[in-house]
């Protein structure tokens, strides 16, 4: 299964980052985990960035794992949700406070403005992202925040 992202923040109009989930699901630590290509295309070349692992634990909740070898972190947590609700993550050193904003949450992308999207703001020392998810789709968004204004940084390619 491919997901295609365009990355409008890039220097060049024609990259686009590609996140692939593998058909075949990789046991790690006793777990099961699916594995997730990311690749940049740039001018017709696809470069391999890094590869991811994700799995469902109990009740709605998604764990990850930068590589197999790095502790699993909390993305999200289990059921029930609720606006504002918050949780913290340390991957490998860089801690981060995630909150759920809104279940019914729109952005606007170059297909569209895209609505129904449940919307996650992760905040580390260094910056603040939004996760934009649309349900029986999945990630569909990401936006940074920079100079206080909300900027696209990436966005499902329909």
């Amino acid at each position: 299964m491919n997901y295609q992202y365009v990355a409008p923040f890039a220097t060049s109009e024609d990259q686009q980052s590609i996140i692939k989930v593998l058909d075949a699901q990789k046991m790690i630590n006793g777990k099961s985990y699916y594995e997730l290509s990311t690749s940049l295309i740039s001018k017709g070349v696809e470069t391999p960035l890094q590869t991811n692992f994700s799995r469902s634990g109990e009740n709605g909740s998604i764990y990850g794992m930068k590589d197999a070898s790095s502790p699993e972190v909390l993305l999200f947590p289990e059921e029930p949700w609720e606006v504002q609700q918050s949780w913290e993550s340390n991957d490998n050193g860089v801690q981060s406070v995630s909150t759920i904003l809104d279940f019914n949450g729109e952005i606007d992308t170059p297909n569209g403005k895209l609505t129904g999207c449940l919307v996650i703001e992760a905040v580390r020392a260094n910056s603040t992202s939004k996760a934009y998810l649309q349900e029986g789709v999945g990630l569909v968004a990401i936006t940074i925040l920079t100079d206080g204004k909300e900027m696209l940084f990436q966005y499902l390619l329909f």
